[in-house]
């Protein structure tokens, strides 16, 4: 299955924003941290890994499909 470029890029751009949450909750990861709440620290880090690893399903899928991951949204 050959995806067409309109599903192709709006695959990129899920991974792009898969990448951006993993950003955002990794600085709130941080934060949390520096307060010292051990528990939402430790669910933030779950949230940060859960993104990524949505990113890497979406490369995946995308890549299976001999689709292009060729840019990141500039990442």
């Amino acid at each position: 299955m050959k995806l067409s470029k309109e599903l192709n890029d709006a695959l990129v751009e899920q991974v792009r924003l898969e990448y951006e949450a993993a950003w955002i909750y990794n600085g709130m990861r941080i934060f949390l941290e520096d307060l010292g709440a051990v528990g939402a620290t430790r669910w933030m880090t779950a949230q940060v890994h859960e993104e990524f690893t949505h990113a890497q399903d979406f490369i995946n899928f995308i890549m299976d499909a001999d689709g292009e991951i060729n840019q990141v949204g500039g990442l």
